[in-house]
């Protein structure tokens, strides 16, 4: 899964080199195992995919298996983690018959809250062929997960087939989503000729864009990841759809066509994990030896691939940055495109159950997600979550449990309670902190989430806590007030600032600041608002 929704004034940290072997140390703290829940019913649930919104909200998306008469069935499986835990959310699936399900999601694509993209497999007929996988995608109004009506595979004389399914997904807009797999189509020999699967979304319709017929070393030929700094530059790999093939491919799609590119050549087996975009002249191709130790990455440095070797073997990837990356398999590691070292906060996943990574996503340096699965208490797989974000700890002032300016009172609705008054959407604004203790020179990371969308901010700095009712919020940074940082909220009225607060001009040790975002709220139909609104706030003790 990648994620491409502009996501301005966002200042990403570059973390130092890293020693081999040395555990990778973040400024927004250690990752973290999130606890998941499991639905009673299910037997068994893996995590595929995961996908993380400039708020902090993230979906995870996978499969679930649920005893049917003495047996089991595979339904689909999707999660939203928001105010600081995850909810199974309900999602369909289809049988063929009763207790016949065998439905899987592979990928998950956030846009917002309320346009969330997810497809993989289901187990069924298509348009009177047979019995098997074809194509499942599925699409989050903002209540329920809606099944799409996606292209059918042509039908030849004679010939019934199935095997169509989708991989991954990036997504730059509503109208413009892309989705990878593999599909099948009737060729002039009365056999059925595999390809990858490059569909796309308009906003309207789904179309199947030509790709390369790529050779076929085992029984089908599949795009397996996709990645992008852009519409125009989406590289993806493909590969075979199990064991080791000889004959590995990338492909890249230019704005235009879809064209193989080709790779060096090892001599020997290889397999395709994952593939990352940081610029169109930074390209991260994951790949390993099957049955070997041997894993490695080809590098695109915008004329061609060389192989960087001494890699760990991946599951899935992550960009953090220009030459910055978080790998997944049998463990969490960092890796700044020279050496890779595992993260802080986490042991082993071997360690811990058996858990395993399977899908990752990143924003920036301070909110990152791996989903994948673990041994659970009886021994069956159970869901798996570890996280490294910027999560609320304590020391939230200036809740808005206050009554607002007379004429103006706050309105907290049960969901939202005690994160903010009431904005033009009905809801309150937060603001959280990736820390309440810091060091002086610390990077100070500040989120903003539930605000109007696509409107200026600025982040402020005061000496003193306050409690006035201004406007249709409560002010609650006190004079001296310092504006560190102009934001510019995004689609989800949420906006991201990495801000160095260094000795010299702003705090010494033993000082405790407050800091708040007041932004722009044209849409308010209040006549105290002014046009404006404010986060909560939160108070930091520098040492």
């Amino acid at each position: 899964m990648r994620l491409l929704p502009a996501l301005l004034s966002l200042a990403t940290l570059t973390l130092p080199p890293l020693a081999p072997g040395a555990a990778a140390q973040s400024p927004c703290g250690a990752w973290t195992e999130i606890p998941v829940p499991m639905d009673p019913t299910w037997s068994r649930a893996d995590l595929k995919d995961v996908s993380v919104l400039a708020s902090g909200e993230a979906w995870a998306v996978g499969y679930a298996r649920v005893p049917f008469a003495g047996s089991t069935e595979t339904v689909t499986a999707s999660m939203r983690w928001r105010d600081g835990q995850w909810t199974i959310l309900g999602t369909p699936y289809t049988a063929p018959y009763a207790g016949g399900a065998n439905d899987s999601l592979h990928a998950v694509a956030a846009l917002s809250s309320n346009d969330v993209w997810a497809a993989g497999e289901r187990y069924g007929d298509a348009g009177g062929l047979s019995v098997g996988s074809w194509l499942l995608v599925l699409h989050w109004d903002g209540t329920i997960w809606n099944v799409m009506d996606v292209p059918a595979p042509p039908r030849g004389t004679g010939i019934n087939f199935s095997g169509t399914r989708v991989y991954d997904i990036v997504a730059f807009a509503p109208d413009d989503v892309w989705f990878a797999g593999q599909w099948g189509e009737p060729n002039s020999v009365g056999s059925v000729t595999w390809r990858p699967l490059a569909m796309h979304w308009d906003g309207n319709d789904f179309t199947v864009h030509d790709t390369p017929t790529l050779p076929q070393v085992g029984p089908y030929v599949v795009m397996r990841q996709i990645d992008a700094s852009g519409p125009d530059d989406i590289w993806g790999i493909a590969d075979r759809t199990t064991g080791s093939t000889s004959s590995p491919a990338a492909l890249h799609y230019d704005g235009t066509a879809w064209s193989a590119v080709s790779l060096p050549s090892t001599g020997t087996n290889v397999d395709l994990d994952d593939v990352v975009v940081n610029a169109p002249d930074d390209v991260w191709i994951f790949a390993h030896q099957p049955w070997t130790t041997n894993a490695f990455a080809y590098h695109w440095d915008g004329t061609s691939f060389t192989i960087v070797s001494g890699l760990p073997e991946v599951e899935s990837a992550s960009s953090v940055g220009p030459g910055e990356m978080y790998l997944g398999l049998g463990e969490v590691l960092h890796f700044d495109g020279t050496s890779a070292a595992p993260v802080a906060g986490l042991a082993p996943l071997a360690t811990q159950n058996g858990a395993t990574v399977i899908g990752m996503d990143s924003r920036d340096s301070c909110l990152n997600w791996a989903v994948g699965r673990k041994v659970g208490p009886t021994g069956g797989l159970v869901p798996y979550a570890a996280a490294l974000v910027a999560l609320p700890q304590g020391s939230v002032v200036c809740a808005w449990d206050e009554a607002g300016s007379p004429g103006c009172p706050c309105a907290n609705s049960p969901a939202e309670s005690g994160v903010g008054c009431a904005n033009s959407l009905d809801r309150g604004a937060g603001l959280t902190a990736n820390g309440t203790s810091l060091v002086a020179d610390d990077a100070m990371v500040f989120r903003v989430r539930r605000a109007r969308p696509h409107q200026p901010g600025m982040l402020v700095q005061g000496g003193s806590r306050v409690t006035v009712p201004f406007k249709d919020g409560i002010l609650c940074v006190g004079n001296p007030t310092e504006r560190l940082e102009v934001l510019q909220l995004d689609a989800e009225g949420a906006g991201a600032s990495t801000v160095s607060v260094v000795t010299a001009g702003h705090v010494q040790p033993g000082d405790v600041r407050y800091y708040q975002v007041w932004y722009r709220d044209p849409g308010s139909a209040s006549p105290c608002s002014g046009g404006s609104n404010f986060t909560q706030a939160v108070e930091v003790s520098w040492q």
